[in-house]
């Protein structure tokens, strides 16, 4: 669980799901390390011991519980 989670966010900046629904994860420019970091961490602890759905209660401005955290965003990649 950890090697996919360190692959998909650390180095392709998505998931096999994500990919499949043609989203990507935005990092930002600085500290894109932490971020990643912590994305990753926060996958380890809350998706197999929370409720995922806990995690995808998405916030007024449209970001999930998990994106606000870790200061990241989700954003589609796919032909318009």
């Amino acid at each position: 669980w950890f090697a996919y989670l360190v692959l998909s966010f650390g180095f392709l900046e998505m998931t096999f799901g994500m990919w499949v629904w043609g989203l990507r994860v935005g990092f930002g420019q600085e500290s894109r390390f932490w971020k990643k970091t912590a994305r990753v961490a926060m996958g380890m602890l809350f998706y197999p011991l929370v409720a995922p759905a806990l995690l995808l209660v998405f916030r007024s401005n449209g970001r999930t519980l998990m994106d606000t955290l870790s200061q990241t965003h989700v954003y589609g990649v796919g032909p318009a």
